[in-house]
């Protein structure tokens, strides 16, 4: 019992010396954490050194941010963790997150490269890291679903007809639509206000959700520019184009149909909310021209023949949040055509937002009286 109390007593003290050790590594450890910076926005990255604000475009919690916020600052609740590390086990990660780049790019095709992402980048290593958005376009263009042969199985070959049937209808689409609806047989008035009071409340309606499409259509244009972006600056980091299965051209088209595919949708929902001829027709056809423009996006279209499985979103937002903290690639060198193409897209549906409820207004195209 006595040599009980004495081994409690000894495991329970704690010598000065020791104990000031212990409250200068403590105290130094708080004023560690303490000294990360956090952007006055809430945004969740650094604040720049010297400044408040992680950079200049930041304005809330989305952002937007500059391109080179990324290589500057860093994730708040990161770099808070990675304070309680010790340097040889940061060290051991940055090469294992070497290792991983090295791998990727290596990889002699696309197939092989997002097998590599998915072995060689850890979990952990995904958690604040927002997403790389996919599309059928995407997912061929990097090397994730192969083209059919003969010795591929009857699922990839599916899975890549349907893709290619999937841009087909995104095509052709719009286009039918616009020339059936304009040679309908029905004679158009321009600057004629009557029309607005028959059935006041389906042309109210379909007013909101022109209105609605429109801006919905705004914000598309300029998240995808943005993911178009990304994509465009991991093929090129991760040098797809010496790799087989895949494809730069197919990620031209993609933005291209996509560009083509937002213009279009606009003046197709004018056109049908003039002439629908009920409440009914008015949110389906609405909802129609949703479909319609989400069909290649992955597991948001009922067409699903590319899921996530195809597309490791995370991973590629890691691997781009990596290119954009390495010092030595210019990433601003990688733009390419499809980032004019998006932009010029955006101000064309810019000038449609005002145009198209302007043109409901004042068009009356026929008598569609249910």
């Amino acid at each position: 019992a006595h040599f009980l109390c004495d081994m409690t007593f000894t495991s329970s003290r704690v010598e000065p010396a020791h104990a000031e050790v212990i409250g200068a590594s403590r105290t130094s450890l708080t004023h560690t954490v303490a000294a990360v910076v956090e952007c006055k926005n809430g945004c969740g990255w650094t604040a720049a050194s010297g400044y408040s604000t992680c950079c200049k475009s930041c304005c809330g919690e989305s952002g937007p941010h500059a391109r080179t916020c990324k290589r500057n600052n860093h994730r708040v609740g990161l770099k808070r963790r990675n304070q309680f590390r010790s340097k040889a086990t940061l060290d051991q990660q940055e090469e294992a997150m070497k290792f991983a780049v090295s791998e990727a790019k290596n990889a002699v095709s696309g197939a092989l490269m997002m097998d590599a992402l998915s072995v060689f980048i850890e979990v952990e290593w995904l958690n604040g890291h927002e997403a790389v958005k996919g599309n059928i376009y995407r997912a061929v263009a990097f090397g994730s679903m192969s083209w059919p042969s003969r010795t591929s199985s009857v699922r990839t070959n599916v899975k890549f007809m349907g893709a290619a049937l999937i841009w087909l209808i995104q095509i052709f689409g719009p286009l039918v639509m616009l020339v059936t609806l304009s040679s309908g047989g029905q004679s158009w008035s321009y600057m004629a206000l009557g029309h607005l009071g028959t059935r006041f409340g389906d042309k109210l309606l379909s007013f909101l959700l022109i209105i609605a499409f429109q801006l919905n259509v705004i914000f598309f244009v300029e998240s995808e520019g943005a993911s178009h972006e990304q994509t465009n600056q991991l093929f090129t980091y991760l040098a797809c184009r010496s790799k087989k299965n895949t494809s730069e051209r197919v990620l031209q088209i993609g933005a291209a149909t996509k560009c083509y595919l937002y213009v279009m949708s606009c003046f197709c929902t004018t056109l049908l909310l003039g002439q629908a001829e009920s409440t009914k027709d008015v949110l389906f056809d609405a909802l129609g021209i949703l479909f319609l423009y989400n069909l290649d996006t992955i597991s948001a279209s009922d067409l699903n023949f590319v899921g996530e499985e195809d597309w490791p979103g995370h991973h590629l937002g890691w691997m781009h949040d990596r290119l954009s903290k390495d010092k030595e690639e210019d990433t601003s060198t990688s733009r390419g055509c499809g980032h004019l193409l998006f932009r010029t897209t955006y101000w064309i549906v810019i000038v449609q937002s005002v145009l198209m409820p302007l043109l409901f207004i004042s068009t009356d195209f026929g008598d569609h009286s249910a």
